[in-house]
């Protein structure tokens, strides 16, 4: 088998960055006037706006990215993460793994649920792959079932 590898989508990143700098500031500005009336509705508004603002801020300079990669014939899984501020890298060999599992993030009830392959090791650590990052078919059950299956492929060849 060849090397399998995946790289998180920057885009999304960076919109959704966008996004939460332009919410910030609205609503950072918008209850700028308000909060000199002093009600907590205003001061939380602000605050709120602040921190939506500094949070796209940190999207849009960190520009995280990682890479998954399954190496056949290294034994191991990859994950590989770059930013602006850092760079890591950690090999999971594939003695070390005991499961491969498919978990569900968020709200089950009316919520967005994003799923994530998890490698579980045989000491019990849980090694996420495709969080924090942001991945084409994060939200989607059946594409991040089939890299489940892929990798489980990759651990029983």
């Amino acid at each position: 088998m060849d090397k399998w590898s995946i790289q998180s989508n920057p885009l999304r990143q960076t919109g959704l960055g966008v996004i939460c700098l332009a919410a910030g500031l609205v609503l950072a500005l918008g209850f700028h006037r308000v909060v000199e009336t002093g009600t907590a509705t205003a001061v939380a508004g602000q605050a709120l706006g602040a921190l939506l603002a500094m949070i796209g801020v940190f999207l849009l300079a960190s520009n995280f990215r990682r890479t998954v990669i399954v190496d056949p014939q290294a034994r191991q899984v990859l994950i590989r993460d770059r930013s602006r501020f850092r760079a890591r890298e950690r090999a999971v060999p594939f003695r070390t793994i005991a499961e491969v599992r498919l978990e569900e993030l968020g709200d089950i009830e009316g919520g967005s649920i994003s799923y994530d392959v998890v490698l579980v090791t045989r000491g019990g650590e849980t090694v996420p792959l495709f969080r924090p990052a942001f991945f084409d078919g994060a939200f989607h059950r059946p594409t991040m079932e089939q890299r489940c299956k892929l990798i489980q492929r990759y651990l029983d060849a």
